[in-house]
């Protein structure tokens, strides 16, 4: 079985103090000034989880996964069936012979199959050599904040080890059927975006316009943020985000920056002009 090694570095590595003083909550990161909020209720969730363990001193996994029932529209479905089942599998590799053509279930089902073959293989003695506590989650969820627009929403966690385990968000923004893989494309004008990030990113954590993010705690030199194609919007504002250390410690969270739609309207690339009017 291989050890599954992803993030191990990085978990490891920081026990990062924060510098920032904000003590709003993870779901109070949004900007409160955009007055904008998140709702993905579009579809049913169908989910598939197990959870098993040979007593408490002995190794547990527990896997979850829950995803967005996609019968409608058929761009949505066919990302589901090959993107992030590829994704997923890529994500959560553990056994190269894992077959690529599975259903998400189907998939946890076989990694969950392995692990207790290679599990039934030790002796008891030897349980001290195995990973103990593996955890692995993903959801999915997709919400439609605009006509022939749908935002697939990823979230992931897992544990292999160390202090702690990782978690990210990611999304993939659809307009009219085609998913905006680089920000580039949607935003024409980078330089004037990134210096809307600074300011939003500085304002929402309390930083004075005068102190530096590096200052303010964050992973950033001279204020020169790097562009991220990890993005959504709503119908009032776009979001960039920043899973845990790209800019900011673990114990910081997910950096989601928040800038109002009326900032971005004149940045967009010409063929999105229209998309919130």
């Amino acid at each position: 079985m291989k050890t599954i090694a992803l993030f191990s570095i990085v978990i490891l590595l920081l026990g990062c103090n924060s510098f920032k003083t904000n003590s709003e909550s993870e779901a109070d990161h949004y900007n409160k000034d955009v007055g904008s909020s998140l709702t993905f209720v579009v579809y049913p969730i169908d989910s598939f989880s197990d959870r098993w363990c040979y007593e408490d001193s002995f190794p547990c996994l527990e896997l979850f996964i829950s995803y967005p029932r996609v019968n409608e529209p058929a761009f949505l479905k066919n990302f589901f069936d090959t993107t992030i089942i590829h994704e997923v599998l890529s994500w959560y590799k553990i056994f190269d012979t894992l077959p690529q053509k599975l259903s998400i279930p189907n998939m946890f089902l076989k990694m969950i199959e392995g692990f207790k073959n290679e599990i039934a293989e030790y002796k008891a003695e030897d349980y001290e050599f195995l990973p103990m506590g593996y955890e692995f989650k993903t959801i999915y969820q997709i919400s439609n904040p605009l006509p022939n627009v749908y935002i697939v929403y990823e979230y992931g966690y897992l544990y292999t080890g160390g202090v702690h385990g990782y978690y990210y968000d990611a999304y993939y923004p659809f307009i009219n059927n085609v998913m905006i893989k680089d920000i580039s494309t949607f935003i024409a004008d980078s330089s004037q975006l990134k210096s809307l990030m600074v300011y939003y990113l500085k304002k929402q954590s309390k930083i004075s316009a005068n102190t530096s993010l590096s200052e303010g705690g964050f992973f950033v030199e001279n204020d020169d943020l790097l562009l991220t194609n990890n993005f959504f919007f709503t119908r009032d504002s776009l979001f960039i985000v920043y899973n845990p250390y790209e800019i900011a410690c673990f114990a910081d969270g997910i950096q989601r920056i928040g800038i109002p739609v009326k900032d971005i309207k004149a940045l967009l690339h010409p063929h999105y002009k229209d998309l919130f009017n």
